[in-house]
């Protein structure tokens, strides 16, 4: 198998002249090179870049065209999945995501104008970069020659803020479902001390959340304040159980914390974020959890002075999505704004908090998310 989507082929030399030619003699070409705003290029039918306007070579930092000629538009933008398959960009299994491959794809096949949404992560000299661009993609044919002129928009700022917006919404709707079943149970005097005790923790996340959002609103570097607390694990457990039981996303499944050690451990750490990323974690895997299945949340403590926190649950994902679950924008239910709950939980547990976040997923194992972080969390002032 030489591709998991568009095709392998490449243009020949001979042909690459060819193409080239045609491109640098058409009056209407060459005036969309000239005065196109954004990013243009011109590929091949093979998806070869054939022309590139200077603002997308002021982009790239490039400055001669001759070195980009015959590359594809990952390989010039680094995606960093335009090499992890021996035919490169576009033939990988993470391709058929991408919405750059899907718009030329489509053009190409049927000769229509295709828009989209193309989200990459660039790896350039080890740095790695999220960006997102608005594509639209048309149909040209030169003297039987396909073509496809490619417009990209670089919308990664916009997005940025955006997405910052819909995960605080995003986790502050989950806090206010478990607030207001509580608040309804606290009504029935047998339940109402434990129900207060909820209430009461959810209204400190909750200001804990509108303390995060406003830095986060002054700073997309993430730049937070750590809060350090002693936590206890178990009791950490029992608040996100109370938290996720009240939950909509939990009804008519069992959500089961699983704990087989014999001695209480405390962490230190910042408790809000810790419980976001986990509660986070815990709704995701009871969203693709079927009804009657179980998910199950439990820890591990490790030699390195770490403690790690998996939720398994029996569902597997998509062997195309594996590899874009934690990108900023992408989700596996199938809309722009959806599956913020990977995002929020890389952007807290790693980039602010310093922990680790990872899963594995199988048809016979299912899916686990894990969760490590150091048991005693440093700051700039203790390290």
């Amino acid at each position: 198998m030489d591709t998991y989507f568009a095709t392998s082929k490449k243009a020949n030399p001979e042909e690459l002249e060819k193409e080239i030619n045609l491109i640098s003699s058409n009056q209407l070409i060459d005036a969309l090179l000239t005065t196109a705003c954004g990013l243009f290029a011109v590929l091949n039918d093979k998806r070869q870049l054939i022309a590139i306007n200077r603002a997308f070579l002021k982009a790239l930092d490039v400055k001669e065209v001759d070195s980009l000629v015959g590359y594809r538009l990952g390989e010039v933008i680094k995606c960093e999945f335009a090499h992890a398959y021996p035919n490169g960009c576009g033939t990988t299994i993470a391709c058929t995501t991408c919405g750059a491959a899907i718009a030329m794809a489509s053009t190409l096949n049927n000769k229509e104008s295709f828009e989209s949404n193309c989200i990459i992560k660039s790896k350039d000299n080890g740095v790695v970069t999220d960006l997102m661009f608005n594509v639209k993609t048309r149909y040209v044919e030169i003297e039987q020659y396909k073509f496809v002129l490619v417009f990209l928009r670089d919308i990664t700022r916009e997005q940025e803020l955006s997405v910052i917006e819909r995960v605080f919404f995003h986790d502050i709707n989950n806090i206010l479902t478990s607030l207001n079943v509580a608040v309804d149970l606290a009504t029935h005097e047998e339940s109402q001390q434990e129900m207060l005790g909820i209430i009461k923790n959810s209204c400190y996340r909750l200001r804990k959340e509108i303390e995060m959002q406003q830095c986060l609103s002054k700073s997309m570097q993430g730049i937070y304040q750590l809060q350090l607390s002693e936590i206890n694990v178990r009791k950490l457990l029992e608040q996100v159980n109370n938290i996720i039981s009240l939950h909509n996303s939990c009804g008519g499944k069992l959500f089961v914390i699983e704990d087989n050690h014999t001695q209480d451990i405390n962490i230190i750490s910042d408790l809000a974020i810790v419980m976001r990323v986990l509660t986070n974690m815990a709704i995701n895997a009871l969203e693709a959890t079927d009804y009657g299945e179980k998910v199950k949340l439990w820890y591990s403590i490790n030699s390195d002075t770490t403690v790690t926190f998996n939720i398994h649950n029996l569902a597997t994902i998509p062997e195309e999505d594996v590899q874009r679950v934690f990108q900023r924008n992408f989700s596996t239910k199938g809309s722009l704004g959806r599956g913020l709950g990977t995002y929020s939980m890389k952007l807290f547990g790693e980039k602010i908090l310093g922990g680790k976040i990872e899963f594995t997923t199988s048809e016979n194992d299912g899916t686990t998310f894990s969760f490590t972080i150091a048991q005693k969390q440093k700051t700039d002032e203790t390290e």
